[in-house]
C-alpha cells in the first residue's frame, strides 16, 4: 500500500476485502517505510502490533436475586442481577436495562453482579411485566446477542387468618 507525505505525515487507505482476508484470532504487524526523494530509505518502522478479533462474545445466563417475579417483599431492598458471560475479558463493561434505567458492571472472570436499587423497584407498577436486558461487548468491540429476562411485577400481599372454628383463610391485600 503506498501514500504520498504530505506534512511529514501519510494516510493509506487499505481496502475492506484485504482487511476481511486476514484470520480471525492471528497476529499481525504493521510495517512503514519511506524514501526522500533522492532515494534514500529511512529507518523502517516495524512497531504496530494488533491480532484480528471479529468473534463476538455471549450472555450465558443472566439469573435476577428476586427470580421471575417481583413481589411485596422483594421490592424492600436491592435486587441483584447476575450475568454470565463467555468471551468477553476482564474490565469489560456489562448493562443491564430495566424499565428504560441502566446499570452497569464489570466482567471479571466471566460474570458480574449489578445492583438494583430497591427505590427503582419499587417504581415498578404492580400487576405488570418488564424486560430485564443485558448486553456486552469484547475489548474489541464484537457486541454479544442481548439477552431477555422477563420480570412480572406482583405487589399484593397475602395475609394468613386463622378462625379458630373454621380454620385458615388467605387475604389478599
Amino acid at each position: 500500500y503506498n501514500g504520498t507525505v504530505a506534512g511529514d505525515s501519510t494516510e493509506v487507505t487499505v481496502a475492506a476485502a484485504d482487511l476481511q482476508g486476514l484470520a480471525d484470532g492471528s497476529s499481525y504487524t504493521l510495517a512503514a517505510n519511506v524514501s526522500d526523494a533522492a532515494g534514500n530509505a529511512a529507518t523502517e518502522f516495524n512497531g504496530i502490533p494488533f491480532k484480528v478479533d471479529t468473534t463476538a462474545p455471549s450472555i450465558t445466563s443472566v439469573t435476577a436475586s428476586w427470580g421471575t417475579s417481583l413481589n411485596g417483599t422483594d421490592i424492600n431492598s436491592d435486587g441483584t442481577v447476575t450475568v454470565v458471560t463467555s468471551g468477553a475479558e476482564n474490565a469489560q463493561a456489562v448493562t443491564v436495562t430495566l424499565n428504560g434505567k441502566a446499570y452497569n458492571g464489570t466482567v471479571a472472570g466471566d460474570s458480574t453482579e449489578v445492583t438494583v436499587v430497591a427505590s427503582d423497584l419499587q417504581g415498578l407498577t404492580d400487576g405488570s411485566s418488564y424486560y430485564l436486558v443485558a448486553n456486552v461487548s469484547d475489548a474489541a468491540g464484537n457486541a454479544a446477542e442481548s439477552v431477555s429476562w422477563a420480570v412480572v411485577v406482583d405487589k399484593t400481599t397475602v395475609v394468613q387468618t386463622q378462625d379458630l372454628k373454621k380454620g385458615w383463610n388467605l387475604i389478599s391485600l
